[in-house]
């Protein structure tokens, strides 16, 4: 079974307005705030304005770099590249590499992707498990040439992201440090999905983002036409033009990076999609769900969890059947999103496919999933 460990997504700092700064929500001791102001300082994040005589945050390049270290120092947590693309896209003139400054349609493009990239759901593939792939399937095969076992590499979700925790291409000496593919179905088609590539280079501190995207069509009916790579209108409009020239004198490395991803993304796919196989029916669960009550009035739970998943799973996973959500021989399990998986039914032999799909009542509340794959052999 995957393990699970809570997390909660709170803000740091508490309430300034009300002049709680750092009570309630945030730094509970003097303590904490020694150090973080320990870490800014020994980071070098805080420079003197010369006009005013303020001291500022340094917001240049090496600052912003320098920030992430400090923060790194207080929350003793590494962050995910999700995290440094959805700062990107939060401020893109200052943090997206390559992005087209001054233009009304590029910021609200840009804007219009970061509230998709916050509803993605998150997958971060630790090194043990890329190392299992890139050793194995990936290294031999692509996509193309298992075309009669396509349905295997269908995507979990209709909008996830995939980061692995390793340098993965490198190609003429043009090293991609950090590397991520944001896979989102196609709504204009019916079972097609759409690669985005965000990545770091070896010289830059700065996310980029391919303005090629990649398309796979589960449906095709020959290997030739199921994945082409075309360039992407949106994209284009947010790069500027130095980025626009360096992805055409290196289309070539750019191109491949985008192909390598995309069949990387879909291994992974074909790891998550192990069998969930159906024993017997279940009997309703007599625990009663937490619930927080105030004035007799029952209150909904919003919860961040991390699921890890030990993979591959050659044999599948087995469940007792589906258990009831909301109905009255059980206690109403909170709301959440459930992956796209292939069920097996033991007793009669049926196997199908079961979509990606939200479940559960959001009166009692919500539950947000993200993901961690390690290698673990069965």
């Amino acid at each position: 079974m995957a393990k699970k460990s809570s997390t909660f997504r709170s803000s740091r700092y508490g309430n300034q307005a009300d002049g709680n700064f750092g009570r309630k929500k945030g730094f509970r001791k003097r303590k904490d705030m020694d150090v973080f102001d320990e870490a800014m300082a020994m980071s070098n994040t805080l420079i003197k304005n010369p006009e005013t005589g303020n001291i500022e945050l340094d917001l240049t390049d090496e600052g912003i770099a320098n920030m992430r270290k400090a923060l790194d120092i207080v929350n003793k947590k590494q962050p995910t590249f999700a995290d440094e693309i959805m700062a990107a896209l939060s401020v893109p003139d200052k943090l997206l590499s390559g992005f087209r400054k001054g233009e009304k349609r590029a910021y609200q493009i840009v804007k219009n992707m970061k509230q998709e990239f916050f509803r993605a759901k998150r997958f971060v593939v630790r090194e043990d498990l890329n190392k299992y792939v890139l050793d194995g399937a990936l290294s031999v095969n692509r996509i193309e040439s298992d075309f009669k076992n396509i349905d295997s590499y269908l995507p979990c979700f209709d909008n996830m992201f995939i980061e692995p925790q390793s340098e993965l291409f490198v190609k003429d000496g043009e090293g991609i440090e950090q590397t991520g593919a944001w896979i989102k179905r196609d709504t204009t088609k019916e079972l097609t999905y759409i690669f985005k590539v965000f990545f770091y280079t070896l010289h830059r501190n700065k996310p980029r983002l391919l303005t090629s995207v990649s398309y796979v069509d589960f449906l095709s009916k020959d290997k030739e036409h199921l994945m082409f790579i075309k360039p992407s209108k949106h994209l284009v409009n947010i790069s500027n033009m130095e980025l626009l020239d360096s992805y055409a004198k290196n289309i070539k490395i750019y191109e491949d990076a985008l192909v390598f991803m995309t069949n990387y993304a879909c291994q992974i796919c074909k790891l998550i999609n192990y069998d969930w196989i159906v024993t017997s029916k279940s009997e309703p669960s007599k625990n009663k769900a937490r619930r927080k009550t105030i004035r007799g009035h029952s209150i909904p739970i919003v919860e961040h969890q991390t699921i890890e998943i030990n993979l591959p799973k050659h044999k599948g996973q087995e469940i007792r059947g589906t258990k009831p959500f909301t109905s009255d021989m059980g206690t109403p399990k909170r709301e959440h999103d459930v992956r796209g998986h292939f069920r097996y039914y033991k007793q009669t032999g049926m196997k199908v496919y079961v979509k990606p799909h939200r479940r559960g009542n959001e009166k009692v509340g919500r539950i947000y999933n993200d993901y961690v794959l390690k290698y673990k052999e069965a």
